[in-house]
């Protein structure tokens, strides 16, 4: 964890976000790298798309100066950057954030919508970066963190990224514990759940009695229900990408999770081998299409 980037708008939530990576970065030695993020329009480009970007530039450059002087940045090697791309993707897959290990992002959830950092960016930040993500909407210290809430179907491709999960823990000494959200609409093969259960057991090495089987109408309410029930500080996920939260944790548990659930959210995307990020980039395009088309644009 050598390289930490954090978007920032800096509005409240993007400052939190900085100070959690702040503390991550005093144990880890990492870098941490401030990009403001200007999105534009293709449809947009004038006169007066230029003076915005110059009056963003300004505001960013003003900004930063506060922001570099704060104590908690202190003794911490920081790389800022003001980016104006078109497409969030856009981001993910310039030179300078390649060997990015982790994003740390502040969300308003369902509010602060003139603000960038509203529920459906961060969500697509969650689906299309490659390394973990962690979503928060509050000031977090690390020292808070001490249960951490992995949801899971506990399938064999969750196997590999699990120990992203183990050293997230470890690094802050937190204790991770385990469930499978249980809903009327699931069909379950009792045998086939129970042989992926076992299978993940004896690949990871976890105590197989921590893993709990909670009912709930919806995974979203069932996630962050026993979350509360367990006070957890923090929830961890597996996504696998513009699918979604893993095959239980659809597209839309994804965005309900990152605008409703009140505690931090971990999420680490599964390895797709057949999809790079360059497919990844024509769905996203082919995804704003459609939806144009539905709102009746060209």
């Amino acid at each position: 964890m050598k390289n930490i980037l954090i978007p920032i708008d800096f509005s409240d939530c993007s400052l939190n976000a900085v100070k959690l990576a702040a503390e991550i970065a005093k144990l880890t030695d990492a870098t941490l790298n401030l990009a403001h993020i200007n999105q534009t329009s293709l449809y947009n480009i004038g006169l007066s798309e230029i003076n915005i970007e110059q009056q963003e530039q300004q505001h960013y450059n003003e900004e930063m100066i506060k922001l570099m002087q704060m104590e908690f940045l202190k003794g911490i090697n920081v790389l800022c950057s003001f980016d104006t791309v078109y497409l969030l993707a856009d981001v993910l897959v310039m030179n300078k954030y390649e060997n990015i290990n982790l994003v740390i992002m502040g969300s308003h959830g369902v509010e602060g919508i003139k603000e960038f950092f509203i529920g459906t960016n961060t969500e697509k930040f969650v689906q299309l970066a490659d390394c973990p993500v962690i979503v928060i909407k509050n000031e977090v210290k690390l020292s808070s963190i001490k249960t951490i809430l992995f949801a899971s179907d506990f399938k064999e491709e969750v196997i590999n990224k699990f120990n992203v999960f183990t050293k997230f823990c470890h690094l802050i000494g937190a204790k991770m514990k385990f469930v499978k959200i249980i809903t009327p609409n699931d069909y379950i093969d009792e045998k086939k759940t129970t042989d992926e259960i076992g299978f993940f057991i004896q690949s990871t090495g976890i105590d197989g009695e921590k893993i709990k089987f909670y009912k709930a109408v919806t995974i979203e309410r069932g996630i962050i229900k026993y979350a509360e029930e367990i006070n957890a500080d923090m929830i961890a996920v597996e996504t696998h990408g513009n699918t979604g939260l893993s095959h239980l944790l659809n597209k839309n548990i994804a965005e309900g999770l990152t605008r409703h659930a009140a505690i931090p959210l971990l999420s680490v995307k599964m390895q797709n081998k057949t999809v790079n990020i360059s497919q990844k980039i024509v769905d996203f395009i082919e995804e704003k299409n459609l939806l144009n088309k539905k709102m009746g644009y060209d």
